[in-house]
């Protein structure tokens, strides 16, 4: 554990340095302004500037709140100055610590690095459902244990088409959703994700096949599934795709020898 966090607070340490001479240059540009509150974990925007907000935050009651992903990623990019509610300045040394208390490093990554690529990412954590295809001749299962031990459901798999059955389960998936940043885009009705991205670190076991079909089933729109991989800061990209191998003819030419 204690390596861990020693890992996590030289990645953060990184981060800053990379951020640092970027921040000198635009600290005389116009920011807007938020206050962060310690208890719903949100910060609410008190003073609007530029063009950020048709991506970021969701209005309720009057006031537009960010999420700690967005407040932290508007920090780095030198477009909000945030306080605490006693209006202390949060340095954003400090941001890292709040804004990821609740949030893994490779995922707040792997968020960052594809806003700043044009996308527009959001946080989801979506609930997990068992798969079983109705075909007795042809089953395979799999257990969801080999991934997460507490769950004892079974997923069922099968090489072909079937018809699907779905249950829940006690699992929840936290996955990023990925639209395209054009100025038709509304954060209040995104429309249908271009992809949903998992992140992994190097050590986790890549799941199975099964599993993989139970993701796919989850997720609440069809689109391609991709895998981030976060290696000391390094982000390398996955895909999943279903095809078939093609089948070849046999050469006549070629003769197998005894």
């Amino acid at each position: 554990m204690a390596q861990q966090e020693q890992s996590n607070d030289d990645r953060v340490i990184q981060l800053l340095r990379s951020h640092e001479e970027f921040l000198k240059a635009i600290q005389r540009a116009p920011r807007s302004l938020g206050v962060w509150d310690c208890h719903t974990k949100l910060t609410q925007v008190t003073d609007q500037k530029g063009k950020h907000w048709m991506v970021f935050g969701v209005t309720e009651g009057g006031s537009l709140l960010l999420k700690p992903e967005e407040t932290l990623y508007l920090m780095e990019i030198g477009a909000l100055k945030v306080k605490h509610k006693g209006g202390i300045d949060i340095t954003l040394e400090e941001a890292y610590t709040l804004m990821l208390e609740d949030l893994e490093m490779e995922m707040y990554q792997v968020f960052s690095y594809l806003m700043k690529s044009g996308y527009v990412a959001v946080i989801r954590r979506i609930p997990l459902k068992d798969v079983q295809y109705v075909n007795p001749s042809s089953v395979q299962k799999t257990s969801l244990t080999e991934t997460s031990p507490a769950v004892s459901n079974e997923i069922t798999s099968v090489n072909n088409d079937q018809s699907v059955t779905l249950k829940s389960n006690n699992q929840v998936l936290e996955i990023l959703e990925l639209f395209f940043r054009t100025k038709n885009f509304k954060k209040t009705a995104p429309g249908v994700p271009v992809a949903y991205v998992i992140v992994k670190k190097p050590k986790e076991a890549f799941p199975s096949a099964a599993v993989l079909q139970s993701y796919k089933h989850s997720l609440p729109h069809e689109a391609s599934l991709h895998f981030a991989i976060v290696d000391e800061g390094s982000i390398s990209f996955l895909s999943t795709s279903n095809g078939l191998i093609p089948h070849l003819e046999p050469n006549p030419s070629l003769k197998t020898k005894c």
